[in-house]
């Protein structure tokens, strides 16, 4: 019997939560378990953020922006460039949309 995978509609492809975390970790020459004691987390969460199994919360995100002094959208690269993609895009459907309204006045 074949499992159903759950549709991801409006979300990013898995590939794209890929990010940059370990790489700036290891660029401060910080372990997991520095990192961990100083936002209190464990180092089992932070190898889950690290993998993009899961998410940091926006404060936790913004934490490790702060002490990696990297900004967010470098360390999330590949999903940072998917939403510019996808907002252009519906920045341009939304001009489109408006240009015919006013083209039906």
């Amino acid at each position: 019997m074949a499992i159903k995978q759950k549709q991801r509609r409006n979300r990013a492809p898995l590939a794209v939560l890929k990010n940059d975390l370990r790489r700036a970790r290891l660029a401060r020459n910080l372990s997991r378990r520095q990192v961990g004691r100083m936002l209190g987390l464990s180092s089992s969460v932070l190898s889950a953020y690290e993998r993009a199994v899961s998410a940091p919360s926006l404060k936790v995100a913004l934490s490790l922006q702060i002490l990696y002094r990297e900004q967010l959208a470098g360390l999330y690269a590949p999903l940072y460039a998917f939403l510019v993609k996808q907002i252009r895009a519906a920045e341009g459907q939304s001009l489109d949309f408006e240009e015919s309204g006013k083209a039906c006045e």
